[in-house]
C-alpha cells in the first residue's frame, strides 16, 4: 500500500469513527424526542370523541406552542359545523388530556338565541368571518364567554365612522341585545381599504338584560379607537394647518403610511375624558433637511408659528405633551422633541432653542 493510499485509508477510518457515533446519536435523539416535535394522528382525537360522546368529528385546526407543549386540536361534529371545541393531547404519549366540549355546548345555547336575529344582522351588511356562516367563538380558559366576530361589506373608516356608519353599528348592538344571547364582545372587521389595511371596530356588550344608549356605546368605541377622536379634532383644523405649511415645515410625518390621507397623523390623541373629548396629545412636524439647528434663522419664527397654532386651537383643552420635529430626509437623522414642561419653562423661544441644543 502506497503512502498516499495509507493516508486516505486512515482518513476514511477516522471519518467513520466520528460520523457513525454522531449518526447513531441523532437516531437515538430522534427516537426519544420524536413525540415532542410531531403531532398525534388525527384518528387519536377522532376516536376519543366518538368513544366519549358518540359522534364523529372533523379536525379543523391543529396548534402546538413549542417542543413539549400540549397539542390543541380544534374539532367540529360532522353533522354540525357551527359547533367547534378543543381537544388537548399529550405530546409524549398521545393521550388525551382534556376537552372543552361542555363549554362549546354552552356557547351553542347562546348561538341558538343569536340565530333568531342573524337574518337581520346580515341585512345590515355583516357576515361571518372569511365567508363562513355567522357563529359564536370562545377563548379557551375564559369560562363560558362568547365572542361574535363579523365582517362588514365595506371598509372601516375611522374618519367618517360617526357620521356614516355608527347608526348601523348601534342597530347591530340592539339586535344582539334583542336575541338575549350572552355575548361578551362584538368585533367587526372591515374589508381591505385602498391602502391595503383592514381596520376593525369592537365593543363590549355587557349583561344581556342591560341596554346602553347610543351615546354610551359611541363613547365606549371612541375610548378604544382614538383615531375617531383625532379626526374630530383634525377636521376643523385641516385648512388652517395647510395654510401654515411652508417650504420649511409641514404638519404631519411624511414617513407615516397615512401621510397621503388628507387627515394624516400630525395629531395623535393620548387620552380622553369621560365625555370622549381628547385632553392630551402629541404633534408631529416634518422640517426641512438641515434646518433643525441653532444656526437656522427661521427656526425661532417657525416654532413661534407652531406654538401660536397650539395656543389658539388646542390648549388649554388639549394639552400638547410633546411636539416631535423630524428632518425632511430619513438619512438626515435630525429630530428633537419639545416637551410641554420645557415650553412652559422657556417662554422665550430663543431660550428654548438654546436649551434644546445645549442642554439635551
Amino acid at each position: 500500500m502506497t503512502g498516499k493510499k495509507k493516508v486516505l485509508f486512515i482518513v476514511a477510518g477516522i471519518s467513520l469513527i466520528i460520523v457513525v457515533p454522531i449518526a447513531l446519536l441523532v437516531i437515538q435523539l430522534y427516537s426519544a424526542f420524536a413525540p415532542l416535535i410531531t403531532n398525534a394522528p388525527n384518528h387519536v382525537v377522532e376516536d376519543y370523541v366518538e368513544e366519549k360522546y358518540g359522534f364523529k368529528v372533523d379536525v379543523i385546526e391543529t396548534n402546538s406552542y413549542g417542543i413539549g407543549s400540549t397539542t390543541e386540536y380544534t374539532v367540529s361534529p360532522k353533522d354540525d359545523g357551527l359547533i367547534q371545541f378543543m381537544v388537548s393531547v399529550d405530546p409524549y404519549d398521545y393521550t388525551v388530556i382534556e376537552d372543552d366540549y361542555n363549554v362549546a355546548l354552552e356557547i351553542d345555547k347562546e348561538y341558538e338565541k343569536l340565530k333568531t336575529v342573524i337574518p337581520e344582522i346580515e341585512a345590515l351588511g355583516f357576515s361571518g368571518m372569511e365567508g363562513a356562516p355567522i357563529h359564536l367563538h370562545y377563548i379557551e380558559g375564559i369560562g363560558d364567554t362568547a365572542f361574535l366576530h363579523l365582517e362588514s361589506d365595506k371598509p372601516v373608516n375611522y374618519a367618517t365612522f360617526v357620521e356614516e356608519d355608527f347608526d348601523t353599528y348601534y342597530e347591530l348592538y340592539e339586535l344582539v341585545k334583542k336575541s338575549q344571547a350572552n355575548v361578551e364582545n362584538v368585533a367587526i372587521f372591515g374589508t381591505i381599504d385602498q391602502n391595503g389595511d383592514q381596520k376593525d371596530i369592537s365593543f363590549y356588550m355587557g349583561p344581556p338584560e342591560k341596554v346602553i344608549s347610543k351615546e354610551e356605546l359611541l363613547l365606549q368605541i371612541k375610548t378604544g379607537y382614538l383615531e375617531i377622536v383625532e379626526y374630530e379634532v383634525v377636521k376643523p383644523l385641516e385648512k388652517e394647518a395647510a395654510r401654515l405649511n411652508n417650504e420649511r415645515f409641514h404638519f404631519g410625518n411624511q414617513y407615516d403610511d397615512t401621510f397621503n390621507d388628507p387627515f394624516d397623523s400630525w395629531f395623535n390623541c393620548n387620552l380622553t375624558n369621560e365625555d370622549g373629548k381628547c385632553t392630551s396629545a402629541v404633534l408631529s412636524i416634518t422640517y426641512q433637511k438641515g434646518g433643525l439647528n441653532a444656526d437656522n434663522p427661521f427656526l425661532s419664527e417657525d416654532l413661534n408659528t407652531i406654538f401660536k397654532f397650539i395656543e389658539m386651537h388646542l390648549e388649554p383643552e388639549i394639552k400638547v405633551d410633546h411636539i416631535f420635529l423630524k428632518g425632511d430626509e430619513l438619512s438626515a437623522y435630525e429630530e428633537f422633541d419639545i416637551e410641554y414642561e420645557d415650553r412652559i419653562t422657556y417662554t422665550n423661544t430663543d431660550d428654548l432653542i438654546n436649551f434644546i441644543f445645549t442642554e439635551q
